[in-house]
């Protein structure tokens, strides 16, 4: 703590040295105590069927103390969509409603027509589909009312549907369109850039050292193809 200091000029015209002259030793635990900083949620986690958060006290950019505490409110939410992700509660929930959102966006690219979406707030542009799966699984959850992990054991991955592509449309488009393949010896995983008309297929693992065929992969008619390997890109005619 310090009780006393003066001030030096300093090099420049608008510098100024602050010096303390009289300083006092303070235990950090006194920060806490006298309320100078406040705590910051750092994590939250499902350990237990209990949602813990991990907090600081944090002052002057130091850690002054640290403490566990039941999470509620938007801080359980997020642990919940953290242990879904994770696989779990909900096993194969998180890569299946994934996958719907991600192929939605793509298929509001392709498709401007479509920009209507009871569930999306989006605007003129394909762009502002910006939708991701922990946004819209939070939201899902608040409008359940869904507080705890007990409340979570109630639900089914079917009571959480993603009203996106329409159903008698998805299966053909997620075809058209994967995200993963499985070569021979080769797995891959596939980025679209719309806009470009460009595919890149990527290489995810796998034994094989020659690079994936044309006719190995998907249709595609009409966008140009490259595959990515670390840092090296070439296209597949």
């Amino acid at each position: 703590m310090i009780l006393d200091f003066h001030y030096l000029p300093g090099r420049g015209v608008k510098e100024t040295l602050n010096i303390a002259t009289v300083l006092m030793p303070l235990p950090l635990e006194y920060i806490e105590e006298l309320g100078l900083g406040e705590w910051q949620q750092t994590s939250s986690s499902a350990e237990e069927g209990e949602i813990i958060s991990e907090l600081e006290y944090q002052y002057a950019g130091r850690v002054i103390a640290k403490r566990q505490e039941n999470a509620t409110g938007g801080n359980a939410l997020q642990a919940m969509v953290e242990a879904v992700k994770s696989e779990k509660y909900l096993p194969g929930f998180y890569q299946q409603r994934w996958q719907q959102i991600e192929h939605w966006k793509l298929f509001v690219q392709l498709n401007p027509d479509h920009m209507s979406h009871d569930n999306l707030t989006l605007g003129e542009s394909s762009e502002d589909c910006n939708v991701l799966f922990e946004s819209w699984f939070t939201e899902q959850l608040d409008q359940l009312g869904v507080e705890t992990l007990g409340d979570l054991e109630l639900f089914t991955g079917d009571d959480f549907p993603f009203d996106g592509i329409p159903e008698w449309e998805y299966a053909e488009f997620a075809e058209l369109y994967p995200f993963e393949l499985a070569l021979s010896a080769l797995n891959l995983t596939v980025e679209y850039e719309p806009k470009k008309k460009l595919v890149y297929v990527v290489y995810a693992n796998g034994l094989r050292k020659t690079d994936p065929k044309r006719w190995e992969l998907p249709r595609w008619n009409g966008w140009r193809i490259q595959y990515k390997k670390a840092s090296r890109i070439v296209d597949i005619r």
